[in-house]
């Protein structure tokens, strides 16, 4: 019978530690260099978040082995609101199928909001023959093994993405992984290789100086600040969407109250019309999901991949 009350102590001072949350400066870390799309999507909400919650919330990068030290980091920190991390679902639903992790990213952390939400393109060289994504399709299978493409990294998200959809597609290609996004953009606009898959925020330069074509975007539908684009799902792969979303977790058992009350500011944040503009300049959408809606697509993503990688036969040496 001393269950009750114990329960309801834990919930009234969860309650009221939501109530002074934050009483002193909270961490966002970054577990990459500046200027990635999760950096940025940090420091867009951080400032809407420290006008909001009347603290400061200060972006921190910790990079390194592929975002691993700063997302262990986060892991071990006190469960308390203060320490954030903003991450991509390439590090929570993809890696856990590549790689040895040191914590486990549906047990050790909590979802806070899906902030912004960003499609891969398949592009070619702006002088290329092939115009259309189909017209891409039917090269491949005319010419298997023998096209090349360039990804921004073995087992990055562009690569599990392209290999993913060239399965569905029935075509075999010849990966060739670059170091980051704009020089795997910049070979396929040097004609170094005939054809790239990368997420739209680091083909933006290329598009807009012409030397890349985009034949089509991994988004469900088409987006808004580039309504040109065709989708894969329109233009001969139906159903298939992929997209790189930029999520903010706090560590598990950080209190529901807590992540209540970020999830909703956070989400406020990402949905006014400046946030999404800056968004829309580098090739992203705002989203601003809930907690529980952030939750379950980490779920959902998580589950897919462990069938999907297997398909691909990625292998990471």
């Amino acid at each position: 019978m001393k269950l009750f009350p114990l329960l309801a102590a834990l919930l009234l001072s969860g309650t009221v530690a939501a109530q002074d949350y934050p009483s002193r400066p909270v961490r966002i870390i970054v577990p990459f260099a500046p200027a990635g799309l999760g950096d940025v999507a940090a420091r867009l909400v951080a400032q809407p978040l420290a006008e909001a919650l009347k603290q400061p919330f200060l972006v921190e990068n910790r990079p390194g082995a592929g975002g691993v030290i700063g997302i262990e980091f986060v892991s071990k920190v006190a469960p308390d609101g203060y320490t954030l991390l903003m991450a991509s679902n390439g590090e929570f639903t993809m890696s856990p199928h590549l790689y040895k992790l040191p914590y486990r990213t549906l047990e050790d952390f909590v979802a806070i909001s899906i902030l912004s939400e960003t499609p891969s393109a398949v592009l070619t060289n702006a002088e290329s023959p092939i115009t259309t994504f189909a017209q891409f399709i039917a090269a491949a299978k005319a010419k298997p093994g023998q096209i090349a493409y360039a990804s921004p990294g073995n087992g990055s998200t562009s690569h599990i993405t392209a290999e993913w959809l060239f399965v569905e597609a029935g075509i075999q290609l010849v990966h060739v992984a670059y170091k980051g996004g704009a020089p795997a953009a910049a070979a396929v606009a040097s004609g170094e290789v005939s054809a790239g898959m990368n997420a739209v925020s680091s083909i933006q330069p290329f598009v807009r100086s012409n030397k890349v074509r985009v034949l089509a975007v991994t988004s469900p539908k088409r987006l808004a600040f580039a309504p040109d684009w065709p989708t894969v799902s329109e233009s001969g792969v139906p159903g298939f969407s992929s997209t790189v979303w930029s999520v903010l977790l706090a560590p598990a058992a950080t209190p529901s109250a807590i992540v209540a009350k970020l999830s909703a500011e956070a989400a406020r944040a990402v949905r006014t019309p400046e946030v999404r503009q800056r968004l829309a300049a580098i090739g992203s959408e705002a989203v601003g999901s809930s907690a529980d809606e952030a939750a379950a697509r980490l779920r959902q993503d998580y589950a897919r991949f462990a069938t999907v990688i297997p398909q691909t036969k990625i292998r990471i040496e």
